[in-house]
């Protein structure tokens, strides 16, 4: 919803907290981890919607997210390699810098070893 709202009309950044969320025992359900494959791509694909492209500097901005979190899981975790090749396909290349583009494009070994020496 905060992304709809973001693309579409004018908004203000308020740096004071107005929320406090506490975590206890009885929100243990949080701590979970959600496989890439069940929301990275469709995350990717629902905001390269024509409704959020007019508004360039979020689309640029939801497509860098994007590419950031792909490219951790696509390096560091084997057991979601495949699926992050698939969330990988689905991004728009002309807003991601260029060792993005070459991280993800080029053959995993030569991506990994870029990877690990710029991190």
């Amino acid at each position: 919803m905060w992304f709809r709202i973001i693309a579409n009309y004018p908004v203000a950044f308020y740096d004071r907290y107005m929320v406090w969320y506490l975590y206890d025992a009885e929100n243990r359900a949080m701590n979970r981890t959600r496989l890439l494959k069940y929301w990275l791509p469709y995350f990717v694909e629902k905001y390269k919607d024509p409704l959020f492209k007019h508004n360039k500097a979020f689309y640029r901005w939801v497509m860098r997210w994007a590419g950031v979190r792909i490219k951790q899981i696509y390096f560091n975790d084997p057991s979601q390699h495949e699926d992050a090749k698939v969330a990988a396909r689905k991004l728009d290349y002309t807003q991601l810098p260029f060792k993005y583009r070459f991280e993800l494009l080029t053959p995993f070994w030569l991506g990994r070893i870029v990877y690990r020496f710029l991190k």
